[in-house]
């Protein structure tokens, strides 16, 4: 099959591989070209669950429409590497899409999930086994050595050296790693910005005096690991492809990820503890995401190389919220209205403390606070919202875990700071101080949670963007997004069988809306379903890169990356679909304009203003514009003619474009008055 030629991913016929440039700070093609990763993540087919070659070669083929040059491939190594011998095989599809789209593919590796990679030598022969398979293969960009090791907590621990011993003998204060996190971010982060005082310092720089050994064990006991890894892919004859790990928080910073070529961070936004349908969505929280890259730079300035994101996302719940939960407080609404309504789950009187009027009685108080002080002595690690949106939810309603305070006073995951809760808190932490007097641990006093976003499709295109657009501006390597089709409810309960279901555990909700993600969304008709607007921008930047060339967007300064408050409007339910931030981006000739409600600028005013949208504004000839929008927008543009006909002079010409989402159009004999706005 033929091949497109793209400058942003162009495979050689020669047998070589991508690697580093000379100074290791870029990923180069096999040609020597810089290589840009727009692309995405791969988990079988999110739809149906099937790694049929025919459905997966379905599915390479819908990210190649979207623009993508690069897929993480996820959960697939020992099916790639068994190598049939039908040509139609799993293997066969990924070499077939390499050579008719010019994409590479990053391959993650089994990690501590595998029963067999329990000790050195299976670590490995596991490796080994897949290097034996793949080391020759040229669509092949690296490994990813392991998936998120800090999701499985102490479990690198648990490895044993040899026959007898394993890593948390040898590196007892590993252990302890979940103090680090406290200690610098207040609980667990990917994104190490505003949360984490913005860490820009090696680890062993930034944490206090008395949490420097658990550093240093914990470690050690990576440099292990990562050492068997590669030693097992040199044994199987490969130690030419690159290597990472997708790590997705702190255990990204340790010293021992120096052995690795480059950085395949897992940024993502936070959400509720428990209520993944909806994601906090104020200006720090978007901008957090895309300066995870420029942290983790300045990170490894000392050894430098290719700083990357290997998964990043937000979800598109819109809609979801009603799914798996009720709405907060008392069914009348005129209760909702007032700041202490007379909900009493007991015969008792209600608590006063503080001279803060709080309706709720003695023994919800009192449960509550029993759960924070648990908590507080035994999942240190939490953020402090967190702990008390769980604590709330252990005692809310006849089916919480304790049932101790009424379902009148909110049961879902955002009771915890409504009106009925809220002016309890001091009594709350009043009741957690008696309680706590044998093994204190502090019980910390909450700040109001931040605004949270059932993130539409719009507003999920827009923050998607920014890791892309941050990227070109600070001159690096690019990003995958996670991931390539979403995974519909009903489909997760019938794949997915170990969460469980609506009657076996309530929590099999949050975890099948946390699915949804995906460049395309999942409708129920046809084998691609439909394209989100992320798509949209993904195409538009693959066009605008491949024909600028690296001469172009290999250098930041040619690229400007500015923020934008807005503000996150709430439906009259109180639910908002929106991010608190925007931005405008400029490059050469083009213009995009992400979340911005008013725009009137010398090149393009939006008519009417309203909603949040991405608008690019492209010269993309010298007298040809071309004009995208992620919905269905009018916009006017301004128009000074052709070069050829006295552009730039006073005779512009506005010119009237109703945009379809998704779809360019292109204005001829216009020239932008300005190059870069």
């Amino acid at each position: 099959s033929s091949r497109a030629s793209n400058s942003l991913s162009e495979a050689n016929t020669a047998p070589a591989f991508v690697h580093l440039s000379a100074d290791r700070r870029h990923l180069l093609l096999p040609n020597g070209t810089r290589m840009f990763l727009l692309g995405g993540n791969y988990y079988r087919n999110s739809y149906n669950n099937s790694v049929d070659p025919g459905v997966v070669a379905q599915d390479l083929a819908l990210a190649h429409a979207a623009g993508l040059n690069s897929l993480r491939l996820f959960g697939l190594s020992n099916a790639l590497a068994q190598q049939p011998t039908s040509s139609n095989s799993l293997l066969d599809v990924v070499r077939q899409a390499h050579a008719a789209y010019g994409m590479y593919f990053l391959l993650e590796l089994d990690c501590f999930k595998d029963p067999h990679q329990n000790t050195s030598t299976g670590i490995i022969a596991a490796a080994q086994r897949i290097a034996t398979a793949l080391a020759n293969e040229t669509w092949l960009l690296g490994y990813d050595l392991c998936n998120e090791p800090d999701n499985f907590g102490n479990a690198l621990g648990n490895v044993f050296v040899n026959s007898t011993t394993q890593l948390k003998a040898l590196f007892p204060a590993m252990l302890d790693f979940h103090l680090v996190t406290q200690a610098l971010c207040g609980g667990w982060s990917s994104t190490f910005g505003e949360a984490c005082h913005n860490i820009s310092q090696p680890l062993l720089e930034s944490v206090p005096p008395s949490l420097v050994t658990t550093v240093k064990d914990t470690d050690a006991a990576f440099a292990l690991y990562i050492g068997w890894k590669k030693q097992g892919l040199k044994q199987g004859g490969d130690a030419h492809h690159l290597v990472t790990i997708g790590h997705n928080a702190m255990h990204a910073l340790l010293p021992a990820n120096a052995a690795l070529d480059f950085v395949s961070h897992h940024s993502y936004p936070t959400q509720p503890q428990i209520n993944s349908s909806c994601t906090y969505a104020g200006f720090s929280n978007v901008t957090d995401l895309p300066t995870t890259l420029s942290r983790l730079a300045s990170i490894w300035r000392h050894a430098p190389r290719p700083i990357t994101l290997g998964e990043f996302g937000s979800r598109t719940t819109a809609g979801l919220w009603p799914l798996y939960e009720p709405r907060t407080g008392d069914p009348n609404p005129a209760a909702e209205k007032n700041q202490n309504p007379p909900i009493l789950g007991h015969q008792e009187k209600p608590v006063h403390r503080a001279g803060v009027q709080c309706s709720l009685d003695a023994r919800c108080v009192d449960g509550v606070a029993s759960s924070l002080v648990w908590l507080a002595a035994h999942e240190a690690q939490m953020r402090c919202g967190d702990m008390w949106q769980q604590a709330v939810a252990d005692n809310a309603g006849p089916r919480s875990v304790h049932a101790r305070c009424p379902a009148a006073a909110g049961t879902d995951s955002n009771a915890w700071a409504n009106a009925v809760y809220r002016p309890c808190w001091a009594a709350v932490v009043a009741a957690a101080r008696k309680l706590n007097h044998t093994t204190p641990s502090p019980v910390c006093s909450p700040q109001p949670p931040p605004v949270c976003s059932a993130l539409d499709f719009q507003s999920s295109a827009l923050w998607d963007s920014l890791p892309w657009l941050y990227a070109l501006a600070q001159g690096l390597d690019g990003a995958l997004r996670w991931e390539l089709v979403e995974r519909p409810y009903v489909n997760g309960v019938f794949a997915d069988t170990w969460v469980g279901n609506d009657e076996t555990d309530p929590r099999a909700h949050d975890q099948y809306v946390s699915q949804r993600f995906g460049f395309y969304a999942y409708t129920g008709v046809g084998a691609g379903g439909l394209a989100k607007p992320v798509v949209y921008v993904t195409q538009l930047l693959q066009r605008y890169l491949t024909q600028v060339g690296p001469a172009v967007w290999t250098q930041p300064a040619n690229f400007a990356l500015e923020w934008h408050a807005e503000s996150a409007q709430p439906d009259p339910a109180g639910n908002t679909n929106f991010i608190e931030a925007g931005y405008t981006f400029r490059g050469p000739g083009l213009l995009l304009l992400g979340g911005r409600r008013d725009v009137n600028l010398p090149a393009v005013q939006l008519r009417p203003a309203g909603l949040p949208v991405l608008l690019a504004v492209w010269q993309q000839s010298p007298t040809s514009v071309q004009v995208l929008a992620t919905r269905d927008q009018a916009v006017l543009v301004q128009c000074n003619g052709s070069k050829g006909n006295g552009g730039g002079g006073p005779q512009a010409t506005p010119r009237a474009v109703q945009l379809l989402a998704g779809q360019p159009q292109v204005l001829q004999q216009c020239v932008l008055p300005v190059a870069k706005d």
